[in-house]
Formats: C-alpha cells, structure tokens, sequence
C-alpha cells in the first residue's frame, strides 16, 4: 500500500469515526451528562441506552485500532 492508499484509508476511518460520534454524542449526554445529579436519575437510565453508549464506544475504538495498525504496517514496510 503506497502513501496515497494509506491516506485514503485514513481518511474513511475518520469518516467513519464522524459518523460513530453524531450517533455517540446524544446518548454521552444522557449517559455522562450533567443532569444526572441522583443515584436514582442512574438507575434510571435504561440498560438498551446503556448498551447502545458500550457498543458505539467499542466502535470508536475499532477504529482508532485500525488507523494505528494501517500506519504502524506502512511504516514497517518502508
């Protein structure tokens, strides 16, 4: 894979990674946000929003493996 290649492929990671974070941000704010002030405000944020944060954060974290991985194998090679 030459320079150009490794950019192109970088750049639709990123693209990827866009998309990932328009879906990730509501469900950060529910999750992670300020309004959550109560143990019991906690308790009631539903195991499917839950689940929803994990996998998009497993998800971002593919990618950024995949970028690192793409740049580490051209690097070896060159």
């Amino acid at each position: 894979m030459n320079l150009d290649e490794v950019r192109e492929k970088h750049k639709q990671l990123l693209l990827r990674w866009h998309e990932i974070r328009e879906e990730l941000e509501p469900v950060e704010k529910v999750v992670l946000g300020k309004e959550i002030d109560s143990r019991a405000e906690i308790e009631a944020i539903s195991l499917d929003v839950l689940n929803r944060w994990r996998d998009l954060v497993k998800k971002e974290e593919v990618i950024f493996e995949e970028i690192t991985k793409l740049w580490q194998e051209y690097y070896q090679r060159g």
